[in-house]
Parts: structure tokens; sequence; C-alpha cells
């Protein structure tokens, strides 16, 4: 049995990723597509093809995975197994008071292939691991560069290794969804509990 995990319209990114297109994306999504981004530029110390990527790829990778990813469960490190309701509030932050957009949790250097995440990183890397996984999927141009195999999710691990050890949840925009989608999400999630 699978839940509902995306609050926000898959069908919408899905499609605009097999045309080629990237999601239209509010600012916090911007922001932290941003901080992804950033982030990314590290992936080809453990997946080196990654470096093969066009800037354009790696920022439609980095747009959809800041449109799927739930920062609740990141902010609140990683994800509960089973349904997974939304928190009534959000986390407020301030960024770049300091100057600094993207804080990396650790040292990058110590990335390198054959490296392996630490547990601590894994339920965090697993809810990353569910967005890379969407896109390696909808844009097989993407895929197909990181790896030869076609029906092959491999290159989604190391991505939501890297994302999970790297990121710092401080630099996240806690998403503040509009009620439509907290109402689709809510009834979507009923559906799938009613199911079991």
């Amino acid at each position: 049995m699978s839940y509902t995990v995306s609050v926000r319209n898959v069908r919408t990114l899905e499609k605009a990723l097999r045309e080629g297109k990237t999601p239209e994306l509010d600012e916090e999504c911007r922001h932290n597509s941003h901080v992804l981004f950033e982030i990314l530029k590290h992936a080809p110390r453990v997946l080196p093809r990654f470096a093969e990527l066009a800037e354009e790829q790696v920022h439609t990778i980095a747009d959809s995975v800041a449109y799927l990813v739930r920062t609740d469960t990141i902010i609140a490190g990683g994800y509960a197994l089973g349904p997974n309701f939304l928190p009534d509030t959000t986390q407020p932050k301030i960024h770049g008071e300091d100057g600094i957009q993207v804080h990396l949790r650790n040292d990058p250097t110590r990335l390198h292939p054959g490296w392996r995440v630490p547990q601590e990183y894994t339920q965090v890397a697993a809810e990353f691991f569910r967005c890379y996984g969407a896109v390696i999927v909808w844009r097989p141009d993407i895929r197909d560069v990181l790896t030869s195999d076609r029906n092959s999710f491999t290159p989604s691990f190391p991505l939501a290794d890297v994302t999970a050890f790297l990121l710092n949840p401080v630099d996240l925009f806690d998403y503040k969804y509009s009620p439509e989608e907290k109402a689709k999400f809510r009834q979507r999630l009923q559906r799938d509990i009613e199911s079991v």
C-alpha cells in the first residue's frame, strides 16, 4: 500500500517534464530551487556523469525537486512511513541575514564515487529519492546522460544522498500551500487510508 505524499499537483509536473518544460514556480519554490542547484554542483563528486548535464537540465532537476519536496518533512528531519499529514503551521525562517544563501551542513570534499550517506541522513535522503526518482522517470533525456540503463532509478540514490548530506534545513523556505492544494491533498490521503 502506498500513501499520497506530494501536496502539489504531480500530474502537472509530469506533463511539463515529459514535454521538456519545467514547472511554474512560486517564490518559495524558486528560493528552494536555488538552494538545491547550489548543492547539485557537488553531485559530480559521487556521480561523475552528472557533470555532463547541461546547466538547463540541472536547473530543471532543481526546479522539479523543489516543486515536489515536502519541506515540512525535511525540516522535521525526514518522513514517517504511512500517511503523513500536513502540519497546521509552517516554520518561519530568515534567510541570508548573514550574507550566506546556502549553508552546507557537511564538507563536500568528503564526497567521492563509492561514498555512502551516513545513517542519520537516510530518512531525509528517502524523501529526496522520491523527488529525484520522479525527475529521472519523467525526463529521459536527463536519465540517459546519468545512466545507460533505461529502466533505472540508480542516479536518484546518489543525488538524494548528496542532497541530504549537504542540505542545511535552515536554508529552506517551508511551503505555505494554498487552501485548494491542502484540501485536495487531504482528500487524496483520506481515499488512500480508506482503501487499506
